[in-house]
């Protein structure tokens, strides 16, 4: 059974599927990075196959980073909440809509919750310290002080 996040190199391959890649300049600098990275800096996947070998597989990561509104929401889940699904998905991936119709009236509370929560995480996930939101920052947070 596989636990996302059951150890650093697959907390990485997270990180990068919601943020994107890391700058191959951090990497350089990386005390451990060559054991998450080659040397042309590709993503190395640690995986165990059915003897519990250890395998090493290159993965290539995609140049653009997974939208986190669709994370959260996914497409199979939001249909079970809401026929009208595949339209709020839509809007998901892009901006909170201005004025909602009809069929997202009703969910647009649970909406801009998990737009919150976007927002929040994708402040949490900047990887520049100076530019990543602080604690006191996080918990003023529409998200949390709601």
């Amino acid at each position: 059974m596989h636990r996302l996040g059951r150890d650093n190199t697959d907390m990485l391959r997270l990180h990068m599927e919601i943020s994107g890649k890391f700058p191959t300049k951090m990497l350089r600098k990386g005390k451990f990075a060559h054991e998450h990275f080659t040397e042309d800096f590709k993503f190395k996947q640690r995986e165990f196959d059915s003897s519990d070998r250890e395998v090493v597989k290159v993965v290539l990561m995609p140049d653009q980073p997974k939208d986190l509104a669709t994370v959260l929401l996914p497409h199979n889940a939001s249909k079970k909440l809401n026929p009208s699904a595949v339209r709020i998905n839509a809007t998901l991936s892009k901006s909170p809509p201005a004025s909602p119709n009809a069929t997202t009236a009703c969910w647009q509370p649970q909406i801009d919750h998990i737009y919150q929560l976007r927002d929040l995480l994708l402040k949490i996930f900047i990887l520049d310290p100076r530019r990543r939101i602080t604690v006191e920052e996080a918990l003023k947070h529409p998200f949390v002080s709601r």
